[in-house]
């Protein structure tokens, strides 16, 4: 996180100073670097077409913010002076390169990843989760390519936070196809099973990485108890207004209709835990003055 009222090329030079200790101590490995830059660079670009072939990534970078600010000038010289490639608006989830910030102060796209040059084959896809919105910067989801396979205690298609299920999109049908054809996982045959096997895990995974996928969460009420109908309510409020304005191309009309209803389910959750906390207090007060009187009593019995 870099504060926007730091001088940017002070904080760089100190950067430059880590990042080659980083090199140095790290070469062999990949380089990644994310967060919150506070740096506009609307569409620039300083890379070039042979560092995207065999990759998953497009050699045009394309972005919803047109803004480009001194910052943003500055921070892409050095990622560049570094080799370093920015990811966002670069991938098959984030073509359009989305913004990353919404709030009552505007719009923009100021939480950037980027990747040494040397390992942007590694790079499956980068993803802007917009179902995530209690914060004004939504998380950014980086996935990368491995050999490794998910253990067997991890069933396809579940995981810790929800259920994924697979919605076929004709939209997405190209690059669907176009990932399955240059799957990793793709010639790895040796029996019927474990074929049968690869073939499940190549589609399913593929489909996520498309963008085809679904997920279901599972609230667990009970580290939620404040958690009612009325938060629930207020929350899919604000997932309907998120939804139009990115179908409106976020124009402002609908960003402060989205702004105004998360400011709302912001108090409605606020307003919830402090009447929890207000039921619950005599409570805890009786048990903190049980405990005392048993820890004296104690005192008096070994004294």
């Amino acid at each position: 996180y870099i504060k926007p009222s730091l001088d940017i090329v002070h904080i760089l030079d100190s950067y430059q100073i880590v990042l080659d200790q980083i090199i140095v101590n790290y070469h062999s490995i990949a380089h990644i670097y994310g967060g919150d830059f506070n740096a506009r660079l609307g569409e620039l670009d300083n890379s070039y077409q042979e560092l995207f072939t065999k990759t998953n990534l497009h050699v045009e970078r394309l972005s919803c913010d047109n803004t480009v600010n001194f910052r943003g000038r500055q921070l892409l010289e050095f990622m560049s002076n570094n080799s370093m490639t920015l990811l966002n608006g670069r991938t098959y989830s984030d073509h359009q390169g989305k913004y990353t910030f919404l709030s009552h102060i505007g719009k923009s796209v100021n939480d950037l990843v980027w990747c040494d040059n040397n390992n942007l084959s590694f790079i499956n896809n980068l993803e802007i989760l917009y179902d995530i919105f209690i914060s004004d910067h939504f998380p950014l989801h980086l996935s990368l390519i491995s050999d490794l396979t998910p253990p067997q205690s991890s069933p396809i298609g579940s995981s810790n936070s929800g259920t994924k299920t697979l919605n076929w999109k004709e939209s997405l049908c190209s690059t669907y196809r176009i990932n399955m054809q240059f799957s990793t996982n793709v010639g790895r045959i040796s029996s019927v099973e474990d074929t049968y096997r690869n073939l499940i895990n190549t589609i399913y995974g593929t489909s996520v990485s498309a963008g085809m996928a679904t997920t279901r969460k599972t609230i667990n009420r009970n580290n939620k108890p404040w958690f009612d109908c009325e938060c629930f309510h207020s929350r899919k409020n604000v997932k309907r207004c998120l939804q139009a304005c990115k179908n409106s191309n976020f124009d402002n009309e609908s960003l402060e209709r989205f702004i105004a209803k998360k400011k709302k389910y912001k108090k409605v959750i606020k307003n919830k835990k402090i009447t929890m906390k207000k039921t619950l207090y005599p409570y805890c007060q009786t048990r903190m003055i049980k405990q005392t009187f048993g820890k004296l009593c104690d005192h008096f019995v070994t004294t």
